[in-house]
């Protein structure tokens, strides 16, 4: 009886650990994403900066322009919020039931990288 409930114990300890060994790498992901997006958002917010000093000097048409970078503002915090939420779930999965979408970070990390590949090649 001792040695069942002894077993028991440690299968559970061991399901505990694997638990919060998971937990800690999903939140280290999600706080790596999340620190790509507010580098993005930088980014993009300075380029946003520059493009409106563009177009009071006149030299840029302001409706494309302005308008491009709205959408891509728009884009982007659509995907900062996804890995917000990605953020939050982890931290307080109780809140979430298992059929709640899960964020798509994955595609976020993509449009993130494949944004740093575009800006090398200028």
């Amino acid at each position: 009886m001792i040695l069942r409930l002894q077993e028991e114990k440690a299968a559970l300890e061991m399901e505990a650990s694997q638990y919060n060994r998971m937990a800690e790498e999903k939140m280290c992901h999600a706080e790596t994403s999340l620190t790509l997006f507010e580098d993005l958002i930088y980014r993009k917010e300075m380029e946003m900066a520059s493009r409106v000093s563009g177009v009071e000097s006149g030299s840029l048409s302001p409706r494309q322009d302005l308008s491009a970078c709205w959408e891509e503002i728009r884009r982007i915090d659509d995907h900062v919020r996804e890995v917000s939420e990605s953020r939050d779930m982890i931290k307080n999965p109780e809140r979430f039931s298992a059929s709640d979408e899960v964020p798509r970070t994955k595609e976020s990390l993509t449009i993130i990288s494949e944004e740093r590949n575009v800006s090398h090649r200028f």
